[in-house]
């Protein structure tokens, strides 16, 4: 199977809808629009979420807003951080 198929079983499974596109830049905008779907539908649930970064520090917290480069994080002292992107490792529901 190849990773295109693969992608695309993945985000169905998901219930995300996907196109196929050919170039890396197209693609580029596909994973930008999975991670707003992902993060948009975090916080409509209002998930908890486990933060994981890439210093191997993890916390758990809900995600109030998000743009390209930060998310604002409610702990679970009930304090907004900033957490900037490029410091995620992972993020997952709890």
């Amino acid at each position: 199977m190849s990773n295109k198929t693969a992608m695309g079983n993945a985000l169905n499974k998901a219930g995300i809808q996907s196109s196929h596109h050919t170039n890396n830049k197209e693609a580029s905008v596909e994973s930008k629009t999975i991670q707003n779907q992902f993060l948009a539908g975090l916080i409509k649930n209002k998930t908890l979420i486990q933060i994981e970064a890439i210093e191997g520090i993890g916390w758990r917290c809900h995600i109030k807003s998000f743009d390209n480069f930060s998310l604002l994080v409610l702990n679970e002292q009930d304090e907004e951080e900033l957490v900037f992107k490029h410091a995620i490792k992972s993020i997952r529901p709890v």
